[in-house]
């Protein structure tokens, strides 16, 4: 959001050359995509959009542009806005930074992997070396969030699932080899907040 497409100036033959490339990955995506949306009921199911936006270590909110969900949240549709809720998972930039370190896989296996791919520390630290989430949350009371765009400020309802102490990392495993004891853990923390959540919409 905000930065030039990183493809823009490739030559046509580099274009093909991905394009060929990334072919049936993309098709086997769409084909995913397409099964997810036949289950969609409108008034019934749930959107889920996921963000991870920050800005560079040591700045202090308001961030920059394009940096921070103030930025990036503006963009969204304003019939998105007007029915959205935020729920802040926090972890400290420090912790995020050991997580990453931990969940990594060496070579071709990790970078492939949306669960065990390594962030460049130099990446975690100039892009998530701080966020505002918390900031916004202030502002708004502790209930919220306010997005300002130009069809007008969206109150969004915001809740924080306090993930500082790991609640998380366990799901990395394969299914089976889940501790009992952690997923109910787990369970008894997003309940909380998702009631939190809910109590605020």
């Amino acid at each position: 959001v905000g930065l030039n497409p990183p493809f823009a100036e490739l030559a046509e033959d580099v274009h093909v050359s991905l394009a060929e490339a990334l072919n049936d990955e993309v098709a086997e995506h769409a084909r995913e995509l397409i099964a997810t949306l036949a289950g969609y009921e409108p008034g019934v199911s749930t959107v889920l959009i996921e963000f991870a936006r920050g800005g560079p270590e040591g700045t202090q909110p308001p961030l920059p542009d394009p940096y921070g969900y103030s930025f990036s949240l503006r963009h969204l549709s304003p019939d998105i806005l007007s029915r959205a809720a935020a729920l802040y998972v926090w972890v400290t930039p420090e912790e995020s930074r050991r997580r990453n370190l931990d969940r990594a896989v060496p070579g071709l296996e990790g970078d492939a992997s949306i669960l065990h791919h390594g962030v460049p520390e130099v990446v975690m630290r100039g892009d998530y070396g701080v966020d505002d989430f918390l900031w916004l949350m202030e502002r708004g009371g502790g209930r919220s969030i306010g997005v300002e765009t130009d069809d007008g400020t969206f109150a969004i309802p915001a809740a924080v699932f306090d993930n500082r102490v790991d609640h998380t990392s366990f799901l990395r495993a394969d299914h089976s080899e889940w501790d009992p004891g952690l997923v109910e853990e787990l369970h008894r923390a997003l309940e909380g907040s998702f009631a939190e959540l809910d109590s605020r919409k």
